[in-house]
């Protein structure tokens, strides 16, 4: 199976990728409801992460 992280992959992406892709569904509304909170905080804390250069190949 790939990895979804490189070893240049910045922490508060590797934290949006396994809130978003790799956090099990809730096994009960509540924390369906807790995950789906997770994922939206995250990604708000993602979109206030400075990239750097895109990879020109």
């Amino acid at each position: 199976m790939a990895s979804y992280f490189t070893d240049e992959t910045p922490p508060k992406q590797k934290y949006l990728i396994g809130t978003i892709m790799l956090a099990p569904p809730g096994a009960t509304y509540e924390e369906e409801v807790q995950r789906r909170i997770n994922a939206v905080n995250a990604v708000i804390i993602y979109c206030k992460f400075q990239e750097g250069e895109t990879d020109k190949r």
